[in-house]
C-alpha cells in the first residue's frame, strides 16, 4: 500500500474514532440531561385516627327473685328481660351495637337438665317472639340501651306428675346474641328462623 492510502486510512480511522467518541459523549450528555431533568420534589403525609369498634354484650334481668310453690296447671308470673347493656346497668351501653337474639330455657332438677320437665313448661312473653328449631327468636332489632321481655308468665302443664312433688326446680335461660348488621345471624345461626 502506498503512503497516500495509509494516510487516508489513518485519517478515516481517526474520524471513525472521533465519530465514536462524539456518539459516546453525546450519549453521556443526553443521559445526564435525562437523569437530572427528572429530578422533582415530593412529599408524603399520613393521618391516623382511632376507631372504636362496637361490641356485642347483653344482660339477662329477672325482676322477682322469690321462690314460689306451684302445682300442675299453675301459671306463675315471672318477668325476665334481655337488656342490650352491660352488667345489669341500663346506663352502661356505650359502644354496644344493635343485636338480634334468640334463647331457650331448660328445667334443672338435682343439678341435671331434665328434658321431660322442660317439655312440660312453657312461657309467654309480652314482646313478639317466634318459636322455631328449639329456640325463641326475638322479632326485631334490640338497640343499645333497650330491653325486651322474654318471659312474662310461666305455665306448668297439667301432665306434671307426682314424681316432681316437693322438688326444687330451676329454670335456666340461655341467650345467644349477634350483631344486627350485615346479616351476621345467617352466618352464626345457620338454623335461624325469620327475624
Amino acid at each position: 500500500m502506498t503512503s497516500y492510502y495509509k494516510s487516508k486510512l489513518s485519517r478515516i480511522a481517526k474520524r471513525k474514532d472521533l465519530v465514536i467518541l462524539l456518539v459516546i459523549l453525546s450519549l453521556v450528555i443526553l443521559s445526564n440531561i435525562i437523569i437530572f431533568s427528572v429530578a422533582y420534589f415530593y412529599q408524603n403525609k399520613s393521618l391516623t385516627g382511632t376507631i372504636q369498634l362496637g361490641e356485642v354484650d347483653f344482660s339477662i334481668v329477672e325482676t322477682e327473685h322469690t321462690k314460689i310453690t306451684v302445682v300442675p296447671s299453675s301459671v306463675m308470673q315471672k318477668s325476665i328481660y334481655v337488656g342490650n347493656f352491660r352488667d345489669n346497668d341500663p346506663n352502661n351501653y356505650k359502644t354496644l351495637t344493635s343485636i338480634y337474639f334468640r334463647f331457650y330455657f331448660k328445667a334443672i332438677l338435682n343439678d341435671t337438665v331434665n328434658e321431660e320437665l322442660t317439655n312440660l313448661i312453657s312461657i309467654e312473653s309480652k314482646d313478639n317472639l317466634i318459636y322455631d328449631n328449639n329456640f325463641y327468636y326475638f322479632c326485631g332489632e334490640l338497640k343499645a340501651g333497650e330491653t325486651a321481655n322474654i318471659c312474662n308468665n310461666i305455665f306448668f302443664d297439667k301432665s306434671i306428675n307426682n314424681k316432681y312433688q316437693q322438688q326444687n326446680i330451676k329454670l335456666q335461660f340461655f341467650v345467644d346474641a349477634v350483631q344486627s348488621k350485615n346479616n351476621a345471624y345467617k352466618e352464626v345461626w345457620q338454623d335461624y328462623s325469620t327475624i
